[in-house]
């Protein structure tokens, strides 16, 4: 379930439970969401593929690849980390643009974009390949609407040889007024939430309860 799903469910249980009072305070905080800094949600998922250690063969210490040229590589190591990047926003961009830098032990050895369809583009630079890594690359997105998503896959390989075993190695920047948001935070983040402002509206709920109790008792008495 997305951001906006669940606000709508939020909305409709304050709404039930708390009236115009619970009403007011959600209007404050989606007014508080159109003016925030725009949320990027990315999920990363790191997986190594050849790692040489004590219990692999002492006769296989790296991995080969060839290109169309027939041109062999060889690589000591290779992991692979796959990237999903979602706007999260209430922002539609015709473009985006945003880079990812990696720690100079690591480096990208080549990458697969991916998009929607034929109306949705991704670019990026400088030119990577088995021949040429770098530690940098820069991403163009176009467009990035809202609740979209693009697919990147990145071939890494380390010059100390270890298991990559950190999203951490990944930062991501960009000129745009963003905030990058890994995936997992997020979710807590909207759980969070929703168990926050459901105790604000049962609070409200128990309060003009109360009130209504109190109010009865004194008619009554009249």
């Amino acid at each position: 379930m997305d951001k906006e799903a669940l606000i709508e469910i939020v909305k409709i249980v304050s709404m039930i439970l708390g009236g115009g009072l619970a009403g007011a305070i959600l209007n404050n905080i989606m007014a508080k969401r159109k003016n925030r800094i725009q949320p990027i949600i990315k999920k990363i998922q790191i997986s190594n593929i050849f790692i040489p250690n004590e219990l692999t063969s002492p006769h296989i210490t790296k991995i080969t690849f060839s290109d169309s040229k027939s041109q062999d590589f060889h690589f000591e190591n290779l992991s692979i980390a796959q990237i999903e990047i979602k706007n999260n926003g209430n922002i539609d961009y015709e473009k985006f643009e945003f880079g990812i830098t990696l720690v100079k032990f690591i480096a990208i050895i080549n990458l697969k974009v991916s998009s929607a369809n034929r109306h949705h583009s991704i670019t990026f630079e400088p030119n990577i390949n088995f021949n040429q890594k770098s530690n940098i690359v820069d991403f163009t997105l176009c467009p990035f609407n809202r609740k979209e998503t693009y697919e990147i896959t990145l071939f890494l390989t380390s010059d100390n040889k270890k298991n990559i075993d950190s999203t951490e190695i990944l930062k991501f920047s960009s000129k745009y007024p963003v905030k990058f948001i890994d995936y997992y935070i997020m979710s807590k983040t909207i759980l969070e939430m929703l168990l926050e402002m459901l105790a604000k509206s049962n609070s409200i709920f128990l309060s003009q309860l109360s009130f209504l109790t109190v109010l009865s008792k004194s008619k009554k008495l009249d």
